[in-house]
Order: C-alpha cells, then sequence, then structure tokens
C-alpha cells in the first residue's frame, strides 16, 4: 500500500471534479476503481475508514455524526511529486494533517511534529507531553481528549497545525532559519485562509521562529498575524518543567490566561 499515491489520488481527484471536499465512501470507490485500495463488498469504504482512523489521510476529518470526509488540501498541482510535497506528505518522516477550520477560537502552532508523534500518527503523543491535560485543565475544552481522538478538537473551536509540515524531529532547536523560510509563508496563508481569533504558538521556540526574532515574552503579544492575535505559552514538552517559572507564572497559569481570553 502507497498512502502516497493514495492521497495523491484523492486530493487530484476532488482537483479534476472541481470539489472542496468528498465523503469517504466516494474516496473509496476512486481508490478501489484506480487499483490502489481494495474495496469491501460487504462494509464498503472499510479499507478506507481503517486509514482515516489512523490519521493517514490529507484532508480528512469526521462530522459528529461519525461520517467521514476529506477536503481539497490545496490547487495547483504541477506534478505528482510535487503535488505530494504541496498537500503534506512524507519525506523524511510522518506528517500529521492539519486540523483546521474557519470561527475556530484558538489554532496551536508547534514549530515540527516531534518523533514520538510521527510514530504514533497523532499530536503531542509523547508519554509526557501535557497538552491535552492542560488543554482542559485550562478550561480551553470542557472534555479531556487525548492524542488518539485529537481531530474532535475542532468541535471546541481549537485548530492544531505545525510550522513544517513535511518532517519530523526529536529536538526542533537544532534546526536552523533557512529550514522555515518556505513553511512560514504557508502557515501565514492559512491564518489569512482561516481567521482564527488567536493564533497560540507552544513554546517560546516555535513563536522565534516564526518571527525570525529572540523574545521572552510570554501570553499575548502587541503583533498580530493578520486578524488574528498572537498568545504564547510555554511548550508542553515533557522536557519541560511544569513548576518553571516564566514571566511570574506556571505554564498551567499561562494556558488558563489564553482561556480566560477565549471565553
Amino acid at each position: 500500500m502507497d498512502i502516497n499515491k493514495i492521497n495523491f489520488l484523492i486530493q487530484r481527484q476532488l482537483q479534476i471534479n472541481g470539489w472542496q471536499e468528498t465523503t469517504a465512501i466516494e474516496a473509496a470507490k476512486w481508490l478501489d476503481s484506480a487499483g490502489l485500495l481494495k474495496d469491501s463488498e460487504v462494509r464498503p469504504g472499510y479499507p478506507l475508514r481503517n486509514l482515516l482512523r489512523k490519521g493517514l489521510i490529507i484532508g480528512q476529518y469526521q462530522k459528529s455524526n461519525r461520517r467521514w470526509f476529506i477536503k481539497l488540501a490545496k490547487q495547483g498541482f504541477d506534478s505528482q511529486e510535487v503535488a505530494l510535497r504541496r498537500i503534506g506528505t512524507v519525506t523524511n518522516g510522518y506528517v500529521l494533517p492539519d486540523y483546521l477550520d474557519f470561527r475556530l477560537k484558538v489554532v496551536f502552532v508547534g514549530t515540527i511534529v516531534g518523533n514520538k508523534s510521527a510514530a504514533k500518527k497523532h499530536y503531542y503523543s509523547g508519554k509526557n507531553n501535557k497538552f491535552w491535560s492542560l488543554l482542559k485543565e485550562a478550561g480551553i475544552i470542557d472534555k479531556k481528549l487525548s492524542p488518539e481522538n485529537d481531530y474532535m478538537v475542532l468541535d471546541f473551536g481549537v485548530g492544531l497545525t505545525d510550522i513544517v509540515k513535511d518532517d519530523c524531529t526529536s529536538n526542533d532547536v537544532n534546526l536552523k532559519q533557512s529550514d522555515f523560510s518556505i513553511p512560514i509563508q504557508e502557515l501565514n496563508e492559512k491564518i489569512k485562509k482561516y481567521k482564527p481569533i488567536f493564533v497560540c504558538f507552544n513554546g517560546m521556540n516555535a513563536y522565534e521562529i516564526y518571527s525570525g526574532k529572540k523574545s521572552k515574552v510570554f501570553g499575548l503579544q502587541q503583533n498580530r498575524i493578520y486578524e488574528s492575535r498572537v498568545f504564547i505559552v510555554p511548550s508542553t514538552s515533557g522536557r519541560v518543567s511544569s513548576s518553571k517559572i516564566y514571566r511570574g507564572r506556571t505554564r498551567m497559569e499561562w494556558f488558563k490566561e489564553l482561556g480566560r481570553l477565549l471565553n
């Protein structure tokens, strides 16, 4: 099974048809006809749903009725190789899909997918990463989520993405500013398109890479990204102590400040 070809065919068919999204059932028919993923006669769409549950399909999302849909990720494909890179398919590691939509309260932005999250195919999957517990305890969402159901953040008006979408690493501090020029432009395009009320950088390193300058100011920033206000929280990585103080506040207190502003 070639997941790159599967993603490319779905996105290509969406573009050819002029559709912004399709159902998993329709996409399964495309894949079966192309000989890329044989469908189940007994349970139509079942093989594709398995990939969707693992978070392997670009543009995937699930509605409250549990039905799977796949969105058009990006247009203007010039060739298969270029297209796969543009829509965020695997190059050196596993790439997580963006969870973005219109009318979001906040989009959390990381630097690059960590190796553990890449291996488990879900956001913030590191054993000691506190992202999901902080989200609930700070009142940003009212239900405790886990990495396995990360896509459900959209139901709470929360989005997830990273600056770099086509690679993974265990330590983002080793990356050079030159590695981010194109990804930063692409992130700006996403923020401009979806217009979240807040963009929250998960960690000072993520913000410094984005802005290209050093900063020690956590919390609400004076600048905006287009119409979106900017907030910085201390990294939720397990390498960061929960008791450490950042400008007079713990990490939890900064998350609660964000929750207060959102609510």
